[in-house]
């Protein structure tokens, strides 16, 4: 569970609370906890999903150069299974991203793993493709496994048909 499940000081606590990543939530621990903590992956779960959008850069000094980032059902969409490395990671989000007009992530629940180095999370994504008009909704299930504070390992599971759905041609919400 994570802080903000049971907070009741809101933003007076010096800590976001994730909701979505439209910008208003794009750092989990306070500037005096970031310094002196080493992110557990739960931890860094809830900052791969508030600064993935909100934050790129910030996202990006949250990736190891080892990066690992399996996606098994991309390969029904033609697309590679597995992404290695930093850059390619970084690639991959840029052109994901660049297909919408907006893009959010919704209702993001993380649950800790067995240890502070894994954690679980399922999450909402929505938004609008440019191309079509058409509302991309889709939910992810994310396994992160993370080392000296850095994301290592994303194992990412969602339904392909979704997407081929809301790039196809044709009338917008048909």
């Amino acid at each position: 569970m994570t802080h903000a499940r049971y907070c009741r000081r809101g933003a007076r606590c010096g800590r976001s609370h994730l909701t979505s990543t439209d910008g208003t939530s794009s750092s989990w621990l306070s500037k005096a906890e970031s310094k002196a903590h080493v992110a557990s992956a739960a931890e860094l779960m809830q900052l791969h999903f508030s600064t993935l959008l909100a934050n790129p850069q910030r996202w990006r000094s949250l990736i190891s150069d080892e990066i690992v980032w399996e996606r098994p059902y991309a390969a029904s969409l033609g697309k590679s299974t597995e992404i290695f490395g930093k850059a390619r990671a970084i690639e991959h989000v840029t052109r994901f991203v660049g297909i919408f007009t907006s893009f959010q992530f919704l209702d993001v629940e993380i649950l800790n793993g067995l240890d502070r180095n894994h954690a679980v999370a399922c999450a909402l994504a929505r938004g609008q493709i440019k191309s079509t008009g058409r509302v991309y909704e889709q939910e992810f299930v994310v396994f992160l496994k993370s080392s000296k504070g850095r994301i290592d390992y994303l194992r990412e599971y969602f339904d392909p048909l979704r997407m081929p759905w809301a790039l196809a041609m044709g009338e917008a919400n048909s």
